[in-house]
């Protein structure tokens, strides 16, 4: 994802959900196998269950804090390189919509 710009082809970001599919398919099956094979019968609908609920748990927490950073991160950079910015504008309407409102020669989308 780090290779998009605002232009970039529908088929090279439907490409990469397509591997990103496949790959969390992959990792996620394994540790329901593992606790399948390891615990005794009666134990293993309660340790699925918690693991289940560890996995998402986990994805929602950080979540949550990457998304804090990140906006965090983006009003600081943002006020100190342009100058009288208001960081609100950042976090009403998005980089491609941020382009508008920078002047050409500051904009490296």
């Amino acid at each position: 994802m780090a290779t998009f710009k605002t232009h970039t082809p529908a088929a090279r970001w439907i490409a990469y959900q397509i591997i990103y599919g496949i790959s969390i398919g992959m990792a996620f099956r394994p540790p329901f196998i593992a606790l399948q094979t390891v615990l005794e019968k009666p134990l293993v609908p309660a340790a699925l269950v918690l693991l289940n609920f560890v996995q998402m748990l986990g994805g929602i927490i950080f979540l949550s804090i990457s998304q804090n950073v990140f906006l965090d991160k983006l009003t600081n950079n943002l006020t100190q390189n342009i100058p009288n910015f208001n960081p609100a504008i950042a976090k009403q309407n998005g980089a491609t919509g941020l382009k508008g409102f920078v002047p050409n020669r500051t904009v490296v989308l």
